[in-house]
């Protein structure tokens, strides 16, 4: 599923729908036209991409402000669920959670948690509000035996500064960052390879705000904000909730010892890279 995000053509939608196609169609709700539509911009980390069909005068959706939801706000899904045969299906029910800490494949997201139906074939559809505007970009459920009703949107405040970004550069820009070079090592990898767990410094940009702060090479991270964290997906959650140009606590061991570091935040595309033990392939 998909939500026609401009007039003119641009649709956004979910990653991981449109991840690996070699061809993409897109049709209109409705039972409309169908188009072939190019990729303009997808990003894995935040599960959002926009792609663009030949087209103008579409009706674009409404949106509205995620940050306005509250708990107990009606949610309504519209989508595909199970594909073209159950095309345009609406499913209704609440918001239970404005802000749920999730993690999805190696991500950890901030999501919009909802009991109204959510099938295969919703991802990338819309959460709209009673009022008919859509206030988040449908993308994951618990799918398990024993669980009933606990779905998950994308904050639409949150898409649409992706979406921009990825149709005005191609890429999601001004990311606060660090500037260094992490290794992560789960409990898991660290018994197979014989290594510590947890956070290592690798590299430490020149100029960067980590080394302005005092992170050094061997530094090991232990916490962001106060927020205790032992991957680079933990540390990369932690650090994109905060602005260019904040004032944040890095703890690290050192030595033995436990440094609270004060690092302000600037801009970047990139806060760092995840190395494998083995140095031979990211994860």
């Amino acid at each position: 599923t998909g939500i026609v995000m401009q007039s003119d053509g641009y649709i956004i939608t979910n990653n991981h729908v449109i991840n690996g196609a070699s061809e993409i169609t897109v049709r209109l709700s409705g039972g409309g036209d169908e188009y072939s539509a190019t990729v303009v911009g997808s990003e894995a980390q935040t599960d959002i991409a926009v792609l663009k069909i030949a087209a103008t005068g579409l009706d674009a959706a409404e949106f509205g402000k995620s940050s306005e939801l509250v708990v107990g706000d009606t949610a309504i899904v519209i989508g595909n669920p199970l594909g073209l045969t159950f095309a345009d299906t609406m499913t209704v029910g609440y918001v239970s959670s404005t802000e749920r800490e999730v993690q999805i494949d190696q991500y950890m997201m901030s999501l919009i948690q909802i009991d109204a139906a959510v099938n295969p074939g919703n991802s990338g559809g819309p959460l709209l509000n009673s009022r008919g505007q859509v206030v988040g970009v449908v993308n994951a459920k618990v799918s398990r035996d024993d669980v009933e009703g606990i779905g998950f949107a994308i904050p639409i405040d949150k898409a649409l500064d992706i979406a921009n970004d990825l149709i005005q550069y191609g890429y999601v820009a001004n990311r606060p960052m660090l500037g260094i070079t992490v290794q992560s090592i789960t409990e898991d990898q660290a018994y197979y390879y014989g290594y510590e767990a947890g956070i290592t410094v690798t590299d430490v940009t020149a100029g960067s705000p980590a080394e302005l702060g005092g992170i050094k090479v061997g530094d090991k991270i232990v916490a962001f904000n106060g927020v205790e964290v032992s991957t680079s997906d933990e540390l990369n959650f932690q650090k994109n909730k905060c602005s260019i140009g904040d004032t944040v606590t890095v703890t690290v061991e050192r030595d033995g010892s436990r440094l609270d570091l004060t690092i302000t935040l600037t801009a970047g595309t990139a806060a760092y890279k995840k190395i494998s033990p083995t140095g031979k392939s990211p994860w």
